[in-house]
C-alpha cells in the first residue's frame, strides 16, 4: 500500500477517467486579497521558482529604534522643542497651523504611505514630527503586501467542486465560480478574470509598482534625489526592497509552513522546495491529469510561511500544533520516486 493509500487525510479521487486536449490552466488565488497568480506549465516541478514561497512569507519588521528618525541630528534636542516651533507668522504657511493639527494631519495621511512620506519630506519639522506615523503607515503597507495569514487556495480552469470542509462565505463561492465558456467536462470554478488582480508584492522597492510613482516621472525623480542627499535619513524610506522584510534563515533553523486554520504545520530545512509542500496542500482540481492536485487538504485554509524559531517565540507556551510533516513528505518522495530530481532536507 502506496504512502498516499495509507493516509485518508491525503486521499484523491479516481483517476480513470482522461483529458485530452490542453493542460489546464492554474491559479494561486488569496482570498482575502483578491489577488490571484496564474501558474503554467510543470509548475508543481519547478524548484527554481519560489513563486508562492515569496508570497506566503511572513514580513519581520524591525523595530521603531531601526527607522525613526534622530532628533538630534535634525538639529532638535527634544521633542518638547519640536512642538514649541514657531514658525513666522508674516507669511501663511503650513507651519503657522499648531502641533497639534499637524499631527491630526499626519495621522489622517497614515493610511497612504506614499502620501505620508511626501508630507514628511515637506521641511524637517514635519519629517521629525511623522516619525511614528511613518514607521506604522510602513509596517501596514508592507503587510498589505504579503498572503501571510491570507485564505489561499490553488483552482484550475477545470476545477468543478470545492472540499466539503472548505468553509467560504457566499460572497467567497460567487467570485470563486466565476462565469467561463462551458467545456466539455462541464463548468470551469476558476477562470481569469479582473475579480482577482494580480499580486502587488514590492519584489524591486516598496513603492516600484505604484502607479503614482511610475506615471508621475518628476515624483520618481524627487524621491530619488532624496535618497542621493542623504541616503542614510531619507534613503531607506524610499528604497525599501521586499528581501529586507525577509526572515534569515540562521544554520541550525528551519522553514515552517502554518496553517492557522487547522493549527498544523510542516517544516523543511531549505524554502527551495517549499513550493511543492503549499501546492499539494492547498490544490483543488480534478483527478486528471494532475490526481496529488485534486482534494488539498489545506485548500482555503489560513496559511503563512515562517522560521521555526520564530514560530516558538510567538507559540512558547502553546503545544496545540500538529506536525505532519512526515505524511507530506512521503506524498512528495512518492511523486519523484520515478524522477531524476532531488528534493533538499
Amino acid at each position: 500500500m502506496s504512502a498516499r493509500d495509507s493516509d485518508s487525510d491525503f486521499e484523491t479521487a479516481s483517476s480513470e477517467s482522461s483529458y485530452s486536449e490542453k493542460r489546464p490552466v492554474w491559479a494561486s488565488i488569496s482570498i482575502d486579497d483578491r489577488e490571484a497568480m496564474e501558474e503554467y506549465e510543470e509548475f508543481f516541478w519547478d524548484i527554481n521558482c519560489p513563486g508562492i514561497v515569496d508570497y506566503l512569507m511572513n514580513p519581520v519588521i524591525p523595530s521603531k529604534s531601526t527607522y525613526i528618525p534622530d532628533k538630534t541630528s535634525l538639529g532638535h534636542t527634544s521633542h518638547e522643542s519640536v512642538i514649541n516651533h514657531k514658525a513666522p507668522t508674516s507669511t501663511a504657511t503650513l507651519l503657522n497651523i499648531p502641533a497639534e493639527l499637524l499631527l491630526l494631519i499626519i495621522e489622517d495621511l497614515g493610511d497612504d504611505y506614499l502620501h505620508l512620506l511626501c508630507f514628511s519630506l515637506t521641511c524637517t519639522l514635519l519629517w521629525e514630527l511623522s516619525g511614528q506615523a511613518l514607521y506604522h503607515s510602513l509596517v501596514s503597507r508592507v503587510k498589505k503586501h504579503s498572503w501571510a495569514g491570507s485564505r489561499v487556495i490553488l483552482l484550475s480552469d477545470r476545477t468543478e467542486s470545492l472540499p466539503e470542509t472548505m468553509v467560504l462565505l457566499d460572497k467567497d463561492i460567487e467570485e470563486l465560480q466565476l462565469d467561463g465558456p462551458r467545456q466539455k467536462h462541464g463548468r470551469a470554478l476558476y477562470r481569469a478574470s479582473e475579480t482577482f488582480q494580480y499580486p502587488s508584492l514590492p519584489r524591486v522597492g516598496l513603492l516600484k509598482g505604484d502607479k503614482r510613482v511610475e506615471d508621475g516621472s518628476d515624483l520618481a525623480k524627487e524621491l530619488l534625489e532624496f535618497c542621493n542627499v542623504d541616503e542614510k535619513r531619507f534613503g531607506f524610506w524610499i528604497r525599501f526592497h521586499w528581501k529586507d522584510f525577509k526572515p534569515h534563515r540562521q544554520q541550525g533553523d528551519r522553514w515552517i509552513l502554518r496553517n492557522f486554520s487547522k493549527r498544523e504545520y510542516v517544516t523543511k530545512g531549505t524554502s527551495r522546495d517549499l513550493t511543492q509542500y503549499i501546492y499539494l496542500l492547498i490544490g483543488c482540481g480534478n483527478p486528471m491529469p494532475d490526481p496529488w492536485l485534486s482534494n488539498g487538504r489545506w485548500a482555503g485554509d489560513r496559511l503563512d510561511v515562517t522560521l521555526v524559531s520564530m514560530h516558538e517565540q510567538e507559540y512558547a507556551n502553546d503545544s496545540d500544533w500538529k506536525d505532519i510533516t512526515t505524511h507530506v513528505k512521503k506524498i512528495i518522495w512518492e511523486l519523484f520516486h520515478n524522477g531524476d530530481l532531488v528534493l533538499s532536507e
